[in-house]
């Protein structure tokens, strides 16, 4: 009995604090864009305009407890922060619960109150690593080498630390005789690693800074050997060293590879060549003049490989480590908002764009960001605004496609697809001739006239895709299940979908495609195997269980027909005519010898 009370009671507890944390909830979306930073009131929260200044605390320490876990369960940074620092302000959080507090401080970018909360922590027994870490780099940015190099030497074990730990070691080491510094040469492994460019990258600032620069053009030289892996801020440093060096033609010609190998990267279509190498120098970026902006860069650049990766809260610790030892740095901060986009923290990274400073060539990349934070919010109006205010600005750049894009996508998700179209147009038209990295955007195309009724120039796009992409599955399927909708070329298009299906074996779409397309010839039996595998990826499909459901009734299986097109009822589909033709067949089945007839029977 005693058990059962004691289970009812946790319970109970538990729904107490989702409860009162959904009710802190509701107050945060109170925040939009369009809000100011100066609204908010509680410390470095409202910074970053994630937290309101309505917020309240639970009067006790398990439901601030609950709260915060909740909270820190579903990734909302700011409001763990907030109710775990209140445990521990009740004195009763122990190691793991502090730590966690400065993580949830440090993603949300509160890194005052992270530094003073992990100079408590460190006074425990056995600190953990990022409370170590954390003061590495506030000792760092102090310039107390001394106490630096002892929180390094405790930075012991496995862990994240070690992918930059040998960076930060270089530093650190540096700083202690920064004239007579030895540099670690690369080990072979190193050079054959993923961490290739960045390691020569690091050797290449401290033999810049100690005065070496034949030293520093051949680290850099290598650190550019595999354009592809290039970070963004090593092209800027290179391009700031060969200037400072008088070594033009070089800086044009890294600038010129670089661009070539990133043709479509707004960051690099802003303006023209000469702009860039005249303006790097002036540019808030890749500096490094002392040893805490050098493992800033080495934090940056592991971190930048991390969120690629899709660890984007373990990169974001790194890039706002990053941003404390160099504020305001626009290739950190740049990186560090997508990342937040890519995470669905939007607020944040609108807050963050916000108090972004560049000069005026870059400012469009910051216009396109915002509008891009806009429309994650579904403020498609806000978005279009500014993009369209900066098409004019942008006469002759490659930066245009970029915006074009932007636009055409927009317009896609509000169904605008005309104007979609258009957009699109206008980006392939800044493209010149499309190259095989273009075929999505004429593939976008495609499909925007398709849904605009406009099939002939559609079926053109898809077959301009496909000579870009012969073998891509995704162009195969939409060309292919078009002609089935269709009636036409039925028989290509089930080879078509064959070898569609052998490119992506696993792709429950395309495998109703070729069902459907197999159900067209006559292929009763190796449809349902297509359709039964579909079915069992995508089972609330409605598309998927009206052509189960077709195949069923041809193979005389007509209960289990109904049955799969009341499913597909029951899934609610969007296509035009779809629930009626349900109905018809629902109520009279399919009529006999309908195998190359319309597909009106399916609203498709």
């Amino acid at each position: 009995m005693n058990k059962i009370f004691l289970l009812g009671s946790t319970v109970l507890l538990m729904i107490c604090g989702v409860l009162f944390y959904q009710q802190q909830k509701d107050h945060v979306r109170e925040f939009t864009p369009q809000t100011s930073l100066s609204d908010f009131s509680l410390k470095q929260q409202e910074d970053l305009g994630v937290l309101h200044p309505e917020a309240r605390l639970a009067s006790t320490v398990s439901g601030n407890y609950l709260a915060g876990m909740i909270a820190s369960i579903r990734g909302d940074h700011a409001q763990a922060a907030h109710y775990l620092t209140a445990v521990i302000n009740y004195g009763d959080a122990n190691e793991p619960i502090m730590a966690l507090t400065l993580r949830h401080k440090i993603l949300m970018g509160d890194m005052q109150g992270a530094v003073v909360l992990a100079r408590e922590e460190y006074k425990a027994a056995h600190p953990s690593r990022i409370v170590t870490l954390l003061l590495l780099c506030d000792a760092l940015k102090r310039h107390e080498m001394e106490q630096a190099r002892t929180y390094m030497h405790t930075l012991q074990g496995a862990g994240l630390h070690q992918l930059f730990a040998p960076f930060v070691q270089e530093w650190i080491s540096y700083a202690a005789d920064p004239k007579n510094y030895k540099v670690s040469p690369l080990s072979r492994a190193m050079e054959q690693s993923y961490f290739a460019s960045l390691s020569a990258h690091q050797r290449a600032l401290i033999f810049e800074m100690q005065g070496d620069s034949a030293q520093a053009a051949q680290a850099y030289d290598l650190a550019l050997g595999q354009m592809i892996d290039v970070s963004d801020s090593a092209v800027f440093a290179a391009l700031r060293f060969y200037m400072k060096q008088g070594n033009n033609q070089r800086a044009r010609t890294v600038l010129r590879d670089y661009r070539r190998v990133h043709p479509r990267t707004a960051l690099w279509n802003l303006a023209p060549e000469e702009r860039y190498l005249e303006g790097v120098d002036s540019l808030h970026t890749a500096h490094v003049t002392n040893p805490a902006e050098g493992v800033a860069e080495a934090l940056l650049g592991v971190g930048s490989l991390l969120v690629r990766e899709g660890a984007h809260d373990e990169g974001q610790i790194l890039l706002r480590l990053a941003d404390y030892l160099r504020p305001k740095d626009l290739i950190t901060q740049l990186t560090l908002g997508e990342s937040l986009e890519d995470s669905d923290r939007f607020r944040e990274a609108f807050a963050l764009y916000q108090q972004m400073d560049a000069p005026a060539w870059v400012a469009p990349m910051l216009t396109m960001v915002k509008a891009r934070v806009h429309h994650a919010n579904d403020e498609t109006d806000r978005a279009r605004t500014l993009l369209t205010e900066l098409i004019p600005q942008l006469k002759g750049l490659g930066v245009r496609y970029n915006v074009h894009v932007m636009l055409g996508d927009l317009e896609r998700v509000a169904n605008h697809y005309a104007d979609a179209a258009q957009h699109y147009s206008h980006a392939l038209e800044a493209l010149g001739t499309p190259q095989k990295m273009d075929w999505p955007l004429l593939y976008r195309r495609g499909v925007m006239y398709d849904m605009a009724k406009s099939w002939e120039k559609a079926e053109k796009d898809f077959h301009a895709a496909r000579t870009l992409a012969p073998d891509e599955p995704e162009i195969m399927n939409y060309l292919a299940y078009s002609w089935l909708l269709r009636n036409e070329r039925v028989e290509e298009a089930e080879k078509m979908l064959h070898a569609a299906v052998q490119a992506s074996p696993n792709d429950a779409h395309i495998m109703d495609s070729y069902g459907w397309a197999l159900y067209k010839m006559g292929n009763y039996d190796a449809a349902l195997v297509q359709l039964e595998d579909a079915l069992m990826r995508i089972p609330s499909d409605p598309t998927v269980n009206d052509h189960y459901g077709d195949v069923l009734w041809r193979l005389g299986r007509t209960t289990e027909a109904r049955y799969y097109w009341q499913r597909a009822l029951l899934f609610n589909p969007t296509e035009q005519g779809a629930k009626e033709a349900l109905h018809a067949k629902l109520k009279d089945g399919l009529a006999v010898n309908t195998i190359h007839t319309s597909d009106a029977e399916h609203g498709r």
